[in-house]
């Protein structure tokens, strides 16, 4: 397995406290014992979850279809897949206060895991708190998305960033009669209301990386290019030209040729994520 390695910066007018320094190096010990944990990696190729009408999903929602073992194996090679993204392996954990910290700030060579130091500043915010934060974070920069079509909050639980947050809480409960800082974290962590707080989510952040440019999101931009294309040629109308007559037909046919194709990845992705994008693939053939 790869093992990530962290370093904790500052901005030019925020940085970290002794004290909160302190807990962002326990929480990153608390990851790197976890990573290298059974445990952890037992939860994860187990995960599943059921739908309201009962179906069961042995795979995380919104995946991109990967089984439990493909997201695992992604995680143990996220060194490499940052590499290859043409970021550093070295990941930068740095100090936010709102949403104007990170939108402002810019470094294309690392990958970031922001850290509120307003949580870091409570003692219910724990080292644990800060390893499922860190982990929510690698998983988006992996590429694996929170966002879904569905309004309901539970959704949200069954996506690879949050899961693996949530399952990397569970499994430090094995290792609280070892391992001081995660007893101390236990003495004080509300297990049934855990909520690490991950700073991509608190400010509804969408990651610049070009890993979060799945295929989905390439179709759509695509058939957004076509239509545009084809209106324009619309608006001629009768001082269309043959060759531009043609070339309207082909974008007229290349169009629905896309939306069967995003229609048919949607539906056999066998995460469950084909069930909450019915209303948006009955959008897209009816616009058809």
């Amino acid at each position: 397995m790869d093992t990530l390695n962290f370093k904790i910066g500052r901005l030019r007018h925020k940085f970290f406290t002794r004290a909160q320094k302190a807990k962002l190096e326990a929480g990153i010990d608390i990851f790197h014992q976890m990573q290298k944990s059974a445990q952890f990696k037992d939860l994860v190729l187990q995960f599943n979850w059921t739908n309201k009408s009962g179906k069961t999903f042995r795979r995380f929602l919104h995946s991109d279809g990967l089984s439990n073992a493909q997201v695992w194996e992604k995680f143990e090679n996220s060194n490499s897949i940052l590499e290859e993204m043409g970021l550093k392996a070295c990941i930068a954990i740095l100090p936010c206060e709102s949403r104007k910290d990170v939108v402002n700030f810019k470094l294309h060579s690392s990958a970031i895991v922001w850290m509120s130091t307003s949580c870091l500043n409570n003692d219910w915010f724990t080292p644990i708190h800060v390893a499922s934060s860190i982990c929510h974070e690698i998983m988006i920069n992996l590429g694996f998305k929170v966002r879904t079509s569905s309004e309901n909050q539970d959704d949200y639980a069954k996506t690879v960033p949050y899961a693996f947050g949530q399952l990397l809480m569970e499994s430090c409960e094995k290792w609280k009669q070892d391992i001081t800082d995660i007893r101390l974290s236990f003495d004080v962590l509300d297990k049934q209301g855990y909520n690490y707080f991950p700073a991509t989510e608190v400010f509804s952040l969408e990651l610049a990386n070009a890993s979060q440019q799945t295929y989905e999101n390439n179709i759509s931009n695509l058939l957004g290019k076509l239509e545009r294309e084809a209106e324009t040629l619309e608006l001629l109308e009768e001082g269309i030209s043959n060759a531009e007559q043609n070339r309207l037909q082909s974008l007229q046919r290349i169009r629905q040729q896309l939306i069967e194709i995003h229609h048919e990845i949607q539906s056999s992705s066998l995460d469950g994520s084909e069930l909450l994008n019915v209303d948006l693939i009955s959008k897209a053939s009816r616009s058809a």
